[in-house]
């Protein structure tokens, strides 16, 4: 009896096929055992079918082949690290500002600074994002018990209607 696998690295999957088909394997036996182990997540068959066919035509490398296009270079280290000092030198700069400073797409500044540099915008400045949900909830906690401790009988700010 085989255990089985929730996740299945493509590179692994393909490990498996070329194995099973140096073992003269066909398609369908080499799917009906990684489905079995793999259940749902196993490949299909065309594409169990397609690595075969490669192995079969010369191939022994699994990995991807090169891709012809630009490589993402807008996102690494360095330009994040422009990004962050041109928002340090000025809070208030805008992400067009930024783009044509440093000659990258808008879309990639916009990436850089919320995913990477973590920033947002609050009253039109770059500020850290600090707050987890957790301190979120802990700050409105402790403003609800100072409201009853100072027995304020105007709480319809914190009410919704």
């Amino acid at each position: 009896m085989s255990r089985w696998l929730q996740i299945a690295p493509k590179l692994e999957m393909r490990a498996i096929i070329r194995f099973l088909w140096a073992k003269s394997c066909n398609c369908t036996e080499i799917y009906g055992q990684l489905h079995e182990v793999y259940g749902e997540n196993a490949m299909s068959r065309q594409a169990i079918a397609k690595w075969c066919n490669m192995f079969e035509n010369g191939r022994t490398d699994i990995d991807d082949a090169k891709r012809e296009g630009r490589p993402p270079t807008a996102t690494n280290s360095e330009i994040a690290a422009c990004v962050n000092e041109c928002i340090l030198a000025n809070r208030r700069i805008t992400i067009n500002k930024i783009s044509n400073e440093l000659d990258i797409s808008h879309g990639s500044v916009d990436k850089i600074i919320a995913d990477h540099l973590e920033f947002r915008k609050v009253c039109a400045q770059w500020v850290p994002r600090l707050l987890t949900e957790e301190h979120k909830g802990k700050r409105f906690e402790s403003e609800l018990h100072f409201c009853k401790v100072t027995k304020r009988k105007e709480m319809t700010f914190w009410t919704k209607s």
